[in-house]
């Protein structure tokens, strides 16, 4: 959820851009998003001159807030712009992210240990979720957690429920998969795999294996996620499994003056 959205137009450019800043993250960064875009493909500097405007604008808002950086994904509607455009607005490389695509995966869904056992989540759970992603993801740039009272609302009203391993015998919660599904493309997203922070074993396979069998047992013929570039660990799971990187974003940082 938006901490604020603004609308700018310059001209035949109009800019329609989102500011996050209430979540928790790793890297103390608040995110602009560009929600929309209408403006020539031919003119990247009319682009330029409204980005400059939106992140001025955000940049005052965030500066209120109790965020050190500002991070802004240079994806989709951007991309015309290029890195330099940002460099010359004083933005760093702040990390890269893959979009990893499969249409021939192995499907290797190996059971889970005992004692370990696959549920489906419900509201029992949901207190249990938050402090194990916020373990899981210690140090990962690119990851931002809702306020826990928006993640549980996501949790359970996430289709289909996310699936829980948790310890038969002390009910403690070990990792979870979350799956995404577009019937109409048959596209199937690997949206959230994690395993609580210790734990090992193999449990990267396993948590990948039940997210892969949920997408295939509902029709879904081709699976897709997103990895930050630096995570190598999950970068080998992946394609051991016949994912394969199809396109890379870069997230620019620009530190806040109130840093």
């Amino acid at each position: 959820r938006p901490d604020g959205v603004l609308e700018l137009v310059d001209g035949d450019v109009r800019m329609l851009v989102a500011l996050i800043e209430g979540g928790f993250n790793n890297d103390d960064a608040a995110e602009l998003f560009v929600l929309g875009v209408d403006a020539p493909r031919d003119r990247p500097h009319a682009l330029l001159a409204v980005l400059e405007r939106a992140i001025a604008a955000v940049t005052a808002l965030a500066d209120d807030g109790p965020r050190s950086v500002l991070h802004v994904p240079m994806r989709g509607h951007l991309e015309p712009l290029g890195a330099e455009m940002f460099t010359r607005l004083g933005f760093d490389v702040a990390y890269r992210e893959y979009h990893m695509r499969t249409i021939d995966a192995r499907r290797d869904s190996p059971p889970p240990p005992a004692p370990l056992t696959w549920i489906d989540l419900d509201a029992s759970w949901v207190d249990a979720v938050r402090p194990m992603l916020v373990g899981a993801f210690a140090g990962v740039s690119g990851v931002m957690f809702a306020p826990a009272d928006d993640m549980a609302k996501r949790l359970l009203a996430h289709t289909p429920p996310p699936r829980l391993l948790v310890d038969e015998r002390t009910r403690e919660l070990v990792g979870i998969a979350r799956v995404t599904l577009d019937h109409e493309q048959h596209i199937g997203g690997v949206d959230l795999i994690a395993r609580a922070a210790g734990r090992r074993g193999g449990l990267g396979q396993v948590l990948l294996g039940e997210a892969m069998r949920v997408l295939d047992e509902a029709g879904m013929t081709r699976f897709e996620l997103d990895v930050v570039a630096s995570n190598e660990r999950a970068l080998e799971l992946y394609r051991r499994n016949g994912f394969r990187v199809v396109s890379q974003d870069t997230v620019w940082s620009l530190p806040l003056r109130g840093a």
